[in-house]
């Protein structure tokens, strides 16, 4: 029943309002994603701009991803200036703002995912479920750097690509069955009529009737007599 209900609503035969209303909001999501990437790299100090007022603007790399993770939760004895590190209430803070945004932003993506057909099912369900698993881990990985081990800051790395695999299914499909997938329009396969079922009343009867025959006693054989003069 539930299959049958996501299969009613079809994203290619909805009226272009709505298209161009679920396109833009598909497009918006993807460049908030993009711009998250860049604060990532910017807040733990991958990407680093130094400017002065009439000079130019340069850029450089400060270390590799894991380091600057490890340094951006747990702080750097070498450069407290730049990796401060976290305190709880910044940890508090971080993942509460983490689950409520992320979470609803999950969400709301995987509304018009849920009405794809282009995908098989097994897949559906994987991009819906691990994009939470994702959240989840993203955000228990800050607690997991800060306080377990910094080896954890691995555990961030691969809540990333996940969240980034899932949010590529969620944002492509949409667009692609809304503005280019057509369903087949090939002519309906020709049904034979089946034979009509017997009905159970007769088939009684008919076994009936059997067992009737069966339990009747047996004509006596005529006398030798009768078969001489006939």
């Amino acid at each position: 029943m539930n299959k049958d209900i996501l299969k009613k609503v079809k994203l290619w035969e909805l009226p272009k309002p709505a298209k161009l209303y679920v396109t833009m909001f598909l497009l918006v999501m993807g460049c908030g994603y993009l711009m998250a990437l860049l604060n990532i790299n910017t807040s733990m100090g991958l990407l680093r701009e130094t400017y002065t007022p009439g000079e130019t603007i340069t850029y450089e790399f400060g270390g590799s991803s894991y380091e600057n993770i490890v340094k951006h939760y747990r702080g750097s004895v070498e450069d407290p200036a730049a990796y401060p590190g976290m305190d709880l209430a910044a940890m508090t803070s971080t993942s509460h703002t983490h689950f409520i945004a992320m979470g609803v932003m999950v969400f709301c993506l995987g509304l018009p995912f849920l009405f794809t057909v282009t995908l098989p099912e097994w897949l559906k369900k994987f991009v819906l479920v691990d994009s939470f698993v994702a959240v989840i881990i993203a955000v228990l990985s800050f607690w997991a750097i800060k306080y377990v081990a910094p080896q954890m800051a691995v555990l961030m790395m691969f809540s990333g690509m996940l969240l980034g695999f899932c949010m590529l299914f969620e944002i492509a499909v949409p667009f692609y069955e809304m503005w280019l997938y057509r369903e087949c329009e090939c002519p309906a396969p020709e049904v034979r009529a089946e034979p009509a079922p017997v009905k159970a009343e007769a088939v009684k009867d008919a076994v009936a009737a059997a067992v009737a025959e069966a339990a009747a006693p047996a004509k006596p054989a005529a006398p030798a007599d009768e078969k001489s003069a006939a």
